[in-house]
């Protein structure tokens, strides 16, 4: 009995940093997005590579919390943090020309 209270407040504390990483992720998504449409230096460029860092940092972060394995979603939360990071540090780094 204690190991299945133990293993439902485990699945508790993953799902709660799981939602409190979403927040933060959508926040930063919108205000980078804004930036984007704006071509603004900081609130684009500057934010999106910090949603690309965090983005890696937390979806690595929940991947050894969970154990879960490799899966669909892991990719996906990983894919789109790198080509952040890469196209905006590579391809699109001379188009934020506002400050």
């Amino acid at each position: 009995m204690a190991n299945a209270a133990s293993a439902i407040s485990q699945g508790a504390g993953v799902l709660l940093v799981s939602l409190i990483l979403f927040v933060i992720y959508a926040t930063l998504l919108i205000v980078s997005g804004i930036g984007y449409i704006g071509q603004k230096k900081i609130l684009g460029q500057r934010v999106g590579c910090i949603y690309g860092m965090i983005g890696i940092a937390g979806t690595v972060l929940v991947l050894l919390v969970a154990k879960t394995g490799i899966g669909i979603g892991t990719i996906i939360g990983l894919t789109y943090p790198i080509l952040t990071l890469v196209l905006l540090n590579t391809t699109f780094k001379e188009d934020f020309v506002n400050p």
